[in-house]
């Protein structure tokens, strides 16, 4: 689209409309760099297709997110693909599994909670400073090894399957569902990098087991 930036944005949540019955074209967030679209937020309750975002070539913030867990109706993400983004949040679109577009960006934030998500190996290597897959299907935490710049893993919900992937990453704080049984103390004494866990400061977390009486 060939629109100066005064038109560019209506014109993409004009096609929007036009693609997702529903949608009541209410943008979230809208920012505005050099004459570009460099921040680009909607709910997704009543939107399947974002195809339409491509046309943001200097996109580097994207939010396409459900309302509460299980509202948004967002599956496809393809046409993220060979965007510049550096935040990609999606959080709450429960058909949503396959994040293989973003795989080559340069994202410093990404967060999909409450989603099919299971596979993080598109996001290996990237420059991520907090990655959020809260209650997604992420059985393996291998990928975040390989993110040099990781402070923040949130996981909790998922069925992960080990935390030994973890032993030398980044991660600062962590927040997950504590499970003794899968080996996760012993894994939690061997990174000492750790500064808080689930809230509170490493050197006083204690994993509740059983509920307080």
């Amino acid at each position: 689209l060939a629109l100066p930036p005064n038109r560019h944005s209506p014109e993409v949540v004009a096609k929007l409309r036009g693609l997702n019955t529903g949608f009541d074209g209410e943008v979230s967030r809208l920012g505005l760099s050099d004459g570009k679209v460099t921040a680009f937020g909607i709910l997704t309750d009543e939107v399947s297709d974002i195809r339409p975002v491509r046309a943001f070539a200097g996109l580097r913030h994207l939010t396409v997110v459900g309302s509460t867990p299980g509202k948004g109706k967002l599956t496809d993400l393809s046409p993220i693909r060979g965007l510049p983004l550096t935040t990609l949040n999606v959080w709450q679109n429960p058909g949503l599994a396959d994040i293989s577009p973003a795989a080559g960006m340069s994202l410093t934030m990404f967060q999909s909670g409450d989603t099919a998500i299971r596979d993080l190996t598109p996001l290996a290597g990237m420059p991520l400073d907090v990655v959020a897959v809260n209650n997604c299907a992420v059985t393996d935490l291998s990928p975040v090894r390989t993110m040099p710049r990781i402070r923040l893993l949130r996981c909790d919900g998922c069925p992960i399957t080990t935390l030994e992937p973890l032993i030398g990453s980044k991660v600062r704080e962590l927040r997950f569902t504590v499970k003794p049984d899968r080996g996760d103390l012993e894994v939690l004494e061997q990174m000492p990098q750790l500064a808080t866990i689930n809230g509170a400061p490493a050197s006083e977390f204690r994993p509740r087991t059983s509920p307080p009486r």
